[in-house]
C-alpha cells in the first residue's frame, strides 16, 4: 500500500506531517554527538532550495515524485510546479520565509500560482508548503484558513516552522 492509496486531500496532509518531521531529524542530527563525527553533520536549511533538496530527499521513498514536472502562465509569468505525485493530480508548491516581510511576499505568490495549478488539466489538489523561520511570526491559523476550491479540485496552504538549529547552521 502507498501513502498516496488514501484519498489525496489526506495524503496532502501527511506529506506536510512528513516534512515538518524531516525538519525535526534535521534538527536532531545537528545536536546528536553520533552524526557529528568526522566532518560532522553538514544538514542546513539556508534558501528554499534546500528545502525543496529535504523535500525531495524525505518523500522519494515513500512516493513517486516529479520535480519540476510543467510550467504553467500564472500572471504573465512562466512558473514550475515545485513537485507534482500521483502523475499531477497532487502538486506540491514550497516557499521560504525568513521574516515577516518575506512571508507576506511568499503567501501573495502562492495564492496566485495555487489558482494558476487548478487551471493546469487533471490537477486536483495544490498545496502550498510554507517553511518559515521561528521569528517570521506566522500566523498559522489565518495561513492555513485559505483555500480556493473548485467542484471537487481544491487549493490550500500549510504551514511548518524550521528550526533555529538548522537555520543557523553554516
Amino acid at each position: 500500500p502507498s501513502l498516496l492509496d488514501t484519498e489525496l486531500i489526506q495524503a496532502a496532509e501527511a506529506i506536510v506531517r512528513i516534512i515538518d518531521h524531516g525538519f525535526e531529524a534535521m534538527r536532531r542530527m545537528r545536536n546528536d554527538g553520533n552524526a557529528r563525527r568526522g566532518k560532522g553533520t553538514q544538514l542546513a536549511i539556508l534558501t528554499e532550495y534546500d528545502v525543496q533538496n529535504m523535500t525531495e530527499l524525505v518523500l522519494s521513498p515513500i512516493v513517486s515524485l516529479q520535480r519540476e514536472p510543467f510550467t504553467v502562465q500564472c500572471q504573465g509569468v512562466r512558473r514550475s510546479a515545485d513537485f507534482a505525485l500521483t502523475n499531477g493530480r497532487l502538486i506540491l508548491e514550497l516557499k521560504m520565509s525568513m521574516d515577516r516581510s518575506e512571508l507576506a511576499g511568499g503567501l501573495k505568490d502562492a495564492e496566485g500560482v495555487l489558482g494558476c495549478y487548478l487551471d493546469h488539466p487533471g490537477v486536483d489538489i495544490a498545496l502550498a508548503i510554507l517553511a518559515v523561520a521561528p521569528n517570521a511570526n506566522a500566523d498559522k491559523n489565518a495561513i492555513e484558513s485559505w483555500s480556493e476550491v473548485r467542484g471537487d479540485r481544491r487549493a490550500f496552504m500549510r504551514v511548518v516552522t524550521i528550526p533555529e538549529a538548522i537555520l543557523a547552521a553554516s
